[in-house]
């Protein structure tokens, strides 16, 4: 594994549940520079244990204690298509793997797409409503509205280790779930939703 930077804190070892102060607050940026740092690998590993445990579709690293913008993508149950995972860093954990989501920020779509998906009758601004639960707000259900399609920028590692920017386009249910983990890496729960527009909450 040829990722990440961390501050120098102990390792985590949990999840976070809400109300604890480090889901309520930004992460900090990735620092590619940092990334081999030692306790990384570790922290990668609790996150993916954690998400296992939990039965997760994916885990932010703000889920475990650990306040950097990161998160996993669990391959065995998260709608991700081989396309996106080129180049994408991947960590295992007993017999699952997970896509690493390194630095992650959204991209506005391309013309080009907007214009290609309208020929084909779909909307690439259509935003739908669902149900959410989160991991880290026990019990908790929110409909939440999403953006059909999001197109996000992130660190991919090489296994030359050397380090590129990606561009991937994610659409559907794997679109709600990346909508979801960049919610947890700016400092949002879903609770924020509750009793806004377009949203209402369940049990």
């Amino acid at each position: 594994m040829r990722s990440i930077s961390c501050p120098v804190t102990p390792v985590p070892s949990g999840l976070m549940v809400s109300p604890s102060e480090v889901l309520t607050r930004p992460a900090e940026p990735f620092d590619p520079v940092l990334q081999h740092q030692e306790g990384t690998r570790k922290r990668l590993r609790v996150m993916a244990r954690v998400c296992t445990e939990r039965n997760g579709y994916a885990i932010a690293a703000p889920q475990i204690g650990w306040p950097v913008r990161v998160f996993l993508l669990r391959l065995a149950v998260a709608p991700v298509p081989v396309i996106f995972l080129r180049g994408v860093d991947l960590i295992r954990w007993r017999d699952e793997w997970y896509a690493v989501v390194l630095g992650p920020t959204f991209a506005l779509l391309e013309a080009k797409y907007h214009e290609a998906r309208r020929v084909l009758g779909l909307d690439p601004d259509k935003r739908v409503v669902a149900k959410e639960a989160c991991l880290s707000v026990p019990g908790a259900v929110v409909e939440v509205p999403r953006a059909s399609v999001v197109v996000v920028d992130f660190i991919g590692i090489g296994q030359d280790g050397k380090v590129r920017m990606l561009r991937r386009v994610a659409e559907s249910m794997l679109a709600r779930i990346i909508q979801h983990e960049m919610d947890h890496l700016d400092g949002r729960l879903i609770t924020h939703y509750q009793g806004k527009e377009g949203s209402s909450s369940g049990s």
